[in-house]
Protein backbone atom coordinates (compact mmCIF):
# COMPACT_ATOMS: atom_id res chain seq x y z
CA UNK A 1 0.00 0.00 0.00
CA UNK A 2 2.92 1.93 0.85
CA UNK A 3 3.53 2.34 -3.01
CA UNK A 4 -0.03 3.32 -3.91
CA UNK A 5 -0.13 6.31 -1.47
CA UNK A 6 3.53 7.40 -2.36
CA UNK A 7 3.44 11.43 -3.42
CA UNK A 8 0.05 11.76 -1.53
CA UNK A 9 -0.19 13.91 1.44
CA UNK A 10 -2.03 10.60 3.31
CA UNK A 11 1.01 8.84 5.02
CA UNK A 12 2.33 12.39 6.90
CA UNK A 13 -1.28 12.85 7.63
CA UNK A 14 -1.96 9.05 8.54
CA UNK A 15 1.05 9.66 10.47
CA UNK A 16 -0.31 12.54 12.43
CA UNK A 17 -3.07 11.27 13.36
CA UNK A 18 -1.47 7.77 14.69
CA UNK A 19 0.86 10.29 16.93
CA UNK A 20 -1.99 12.54 18.65
CA UNK A 21 -4.14 9.44 19.43
CA UNK A 22 -0.95 8.06 20.80
CA UNK A 23 -0.05 11.14 22.83
CA UNK A 24 -3.47 10.68 23.97
CA UNK A 25 -3.41 7.19 24.65
CA UNK A 26 -0.01 7.99 26.71
CA UNK A 27 -1.97 10.56 29.07
CA UNK A 28 -4.63 8.73 29.60
CA UNK A 29 -2.83 5.02 30.79
CA UNK A 30 -1.68 3.55 32.51
CA UNK A 31 -2.95 6.39 34.97
CA UNK A 32 -6.70 5.29 34.35
CA UNK A 33 -5.66 1.86 34.53
CA UNK A 34 -3.81 2.02 38.10
CA UNK A 35 -6.62 4.64 39.76
CA UNK A 36 -9.42 2.34 38.43
CA UNK A 37 -8.47 -1.20 37.84
CA UNK A 38 -11.75 -2.38 37.74
CA UNK A 39 -13.13 -0.03 35.58
CA UNK A 40 -9.95 0.48 33.42
CA UNK A 41 -8.23 -3.70 33.41
CA UNK A 42 -4.50 -3.07 31.43
CA UNK A 43 -4.86 -6.32 29.80
CA UNK A 44 -8.26 -4.53 27.77
CA UNK A 45 -7.10 -1.00 27.45
CA UNK A 46 -4.11 -1.75 25.35
CA UNK A 47 -2.75 0.57 22.44
CA UNK A 48 -3.87 -1.88 20.41
CA UNK A 49 -7.31 -1.61 21.68
CA UNK A 50 -7.35 1.85 21.57
CA UNK A 51 -6.15 2.02 17.91
CA UNK A 52 -9.19 -0.54 16.74
CA UNK A 53 -11.64 1.38 18.75
CA UNK A 54 -10.60 5.01 16.55
CA UNK A 55 -10.97 2.70 13.80
CA UNK A 56 -14.33 1.65 15.02
CA UNK A 57 -15.39 5.18 15.31
CA UNK A 58 -14.09 6.81 12.47
CA UNK A 59 -15.67 4.52 10.16
CA UNK A 60 -18.75 4.42 11.46
CA UNK A 61 -19.29 7.90 13.15
CA UNK A 62 -21.93 10.70 11.65
CA UNK A 63 -22.21 14.41 12.66
CA UNK A 64 -25.45 14.85 14.58
CA UNK A 65 -27.01 18.56 14.70
CA UNK A 66 -28.17 19.79 17.92
CA UNK A 67 -30.08 23.07 18.29
CA UNK A 68 -28.30 25.76 18.92
CA UNK A 69 -25.84 25.16 15.75
CA UNK A 70 -23.45 23.29 17.68
CA UNK A 71 -22.88 19.80 15.59
CA UNK A 72 -21.34 16.31 17.59
CA UNK A 73 -19.98 13.77 15.67
CA UNK A 74 -20.64 10.54 17.41
CA UNK A 75 -21.69 6.61 17.33
CA UNK A 76 -25.25 5.95 16.52
CA UNK A 77 -26.36 2.47 16.89
CA UNK A 78 -27.38 0.88 13.73
CA UNK A 79 -27.34 4.60 11.58
CA UNK A 80 -24.20 3.40 9.71
CA UNK A 81 -26.03 -0.16 8.61
CA UNK A 82 -28.35 2.31 6.39
CA UNK A 83 -25.27 3.25 4.80
CA UNK A 84 -24.95 0.91 1.84
CA UNK A 85 -24.95 2.49 -0.91
CA UNK A 86 -22.55 1.23 -3.58
CA UNK A 87 -21.60 5.05 -4.21
CA UNK A 88 -18.54 5.90 -2.12
CA UNK A 89 -18.87 8.61 0.68
CA UNK A 90 -15.85 10.62 1.06
CA UNK A 91 -17.13 12.17 4.30
CA UNK A 92 -18.38 11.89 7.48
CA UNK A 93 -22.30 11.44 7.16
CA UNK A 94 -24.67 14.15 8.80
CA UNK A 95 -28.13 13.20 10.13
CA UNK A 96 -30.41 15.81 8.38
CA UNK A 97 -32.14 18.21 11.17
CA UNK A 98 -36.16 16.78 10.88
CA UNK A 99 -38.50 19.20 8.81
CA UNK A 100 -41.10 21.34 11.18
CA UNK A 101 -44.24 19.32 12.13
CA UNK A 102 -46.84 19.54 9.17
CA UNK A 103 -44.05 20.67 6.53
CA UNK A 104 -43.50 18.78 3.00
CA UNK A 105 -40.44 18.27 2.07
Amino acid sequence: MEQELAGTPLPCKAAGERALLRSTYDAMFPRLSEKFPDAFPPAVFTWDAMLWARGVFDTRCVTVPFPGGRDVTCLVPLVDMCNHDFCAQLSKPRLAPRAAAGSRG
